[in-house]
């Protein structure tokens, strides 16, 4: 699926984050805090830019990245004026820590804790448990960007260096960040799908989106060859929003056919398994253990037709089944069925001793 441009194009974008009802809020430097209308498909100011509205510096608040928790919060990095907080996605963003000497730019969110990355010290500071004060996560990391946290507790940020930026990720945010080898980017966002695990990180040049399929093993290049991609994020609908050349570009979350609905009949020494076809389907997946509640972890058998038949299999043991449909994503399981197989039958005659 394609990223495409949603026509935002008269703002000076910098900060994205989707929030866990799905909203959309993105930030302008030197300007405002907007949120998506989700009925007008425009992003609407939120009024977070008067220098009244804040103490301390009376410059204008310059605002960088966003950041959301599962709890409903959004969380909004003001450079030198600190970190703000809109609380239940409702109201102003108030200040939650006080002015930043070093500047915060970089915010992400993992359960209760607050971190964020500072935008001249070089620092990534964390706050335990959403209380207290934040602390340093030391040793120094060298140019830290975008931060982003998994749904198995890894945080992740990245850093901006031309050509040798690399991508580092503290595990179970335990301990130090640990670069992960992705040496030869200049990476420029990265975000984290919370239902999946997918990791999914912007090249600012040459260029492009990589993915990393549910946290572990290579990132792979989108196809998405364009300089100065930005800010990324992942709404709960796996939707992916991204900033670039000065509009907020989309990519749809991939469509699942429907769940076929399933048969299953025993035969001698194999099971056949039926399903309806179902529109968008371009293949099938059967899955099958020797016990019931059968689930995608279960032994796996791709690409096959109805009527399929399971061969190879002992007497009198049923075997249980669900079948997925396989489209731009793959389906939800189908009713699980059970079989047996049975042993061949005496055709005539008789056996002599």
């Amino acid at each position: 699926m394609a990223f495409l441009p949603l026509g935002q194009t008269s703002r000076q974008w910098v900060g994205l984050t989707v929030a866990v009802s799905g909203a959309v809020y993105a930030s302008v430097d030197f300007g405002d805090i907007y949120k998506l209308n989700a009925e007008t498909g425009i992003f609407e100011p939120l009024g977070q830019h008067s220098d009244t509205q804040f103490s301390g510096p009376t410059y204008s608040t310059r605002w960088w990245g966003l950041a959301s928790s599962a709890a409903g919060n959004v969380y909004a990095a003001a450079s030198y004026n600190g970190l703000y907080k809109q609380t239940n996605e409702s109201g102003n963003f108030e200040r939650y820590t006080i002015n930043s000497e070093d500047g915060v730019a970089w915010p992400t969110i993992r359960g209760t804790d607050v971190y964020f990355a500072q935008l001249a010290g070089q620092y990534i500071r964390k706050q335990t448990g959403g209380a207290g004060n934040f602390s340093y996560e030391l040793p120094y990391y060298p140019s830290p960007k975008a931060m982003a946290s998994a749904p198995n507790g890894d945080v992740y940020y990245v850093e901006s260096i031309s050509n040798t930026g690399q991508v580092f990720k503290q595990t179970n945010g335990i301990g130090s960040f640990v670069a992960l080898g992705l040496t030869s980017r200049n990476w420029n966002g990265i975000a984290v799908d919370q239902a999946t695990g997918d990791v999914y990180a912007t090249e600012a040049y040459p260029g492009d989106i990589y993915k990393q399929s549910l946290g572990v093993g290579e990132f792979v290049a989108l196809g998405e060859i364009e300089q100065g991609w930005g800010a990324i994020a992942v709404a709960p609908g796996g939707d992916v929003y991204a900033l670039h050349g000065g509009d907020i570009y989309k990519q749809s979350a991939p469509v699942a056919p429907v769940a076929p609905v399933a048969s299953a009949q025993g035969g001698i020494l194999e099971n056949t398994i039926s399903w309806t076809s179902v529109a968008g389907a371009t293949s099938y997946n059967i899955y099958w253990s020797e016990y019931p509640l059968v689930d995608i972890l279960d032994t796996k058998i791709t690409g096959v037709t109805s009527p399929y038949d399971h061969t190879g299999l002992e007497a009198g043991t049923p075997i249980y089944y669900i079948v997925t449909a396989v489209g731009d994503a793959e389906s939800d399981p189908s009713n699980e069925v059970s079989a047996t197989p049975s042993l061949p039958t005496n055709s005539g005659g008789s056996i002599v001793w």
